[in-house]
């Protein structure tokens, strides 16, 4: 985990979004899966998805730190949350325009 951080310390530093969304994402799953610290791993999916919406291929990248988040949901028996955040991934990459929009 302290590898994770540093990372995280020079991908800020040098703008490397692609790779600090990546190591946001692991280090969610570090602590939920192996600290068992939901509320970090929520904290951490919170700052990748923030960082998704400035990537190139953000809508992909934000449907993929929406799942975990929904998964690290379920891990805490949060089952309604789970399904709004899953439900808000489905919209971003649903292709019907009238679904996205409801």
């Amino acid at each position: 985990l302290d590898c994770i951080n540093k990372a995280i310390t020079i991908c800020s530093h040098q703008d490397l979004f692609d790779v600090l969304h990546n190591c946001y994402t692991t280090a969610a799953l570090l602590h939920a899966n192996k600290k068992k610290d939901f509320a970090k791993a929520l904290s951490c999916l919170n700052k990748a998805l923030e960082v998704a919406s400035r990537l190139e291929d953000k809508v992909l990248k934000m449907c993929e730190t929406l799942s975990s988040k929904a998964d690290i949901l379920c891990k805490m028996s949060d089952y309604q949350s789970a399904k709004q955040v899953l439900l808000k991934g489905w919209k971003m990459k649903t292709p019907d325009v009238d679904e996205r929009e409801k």
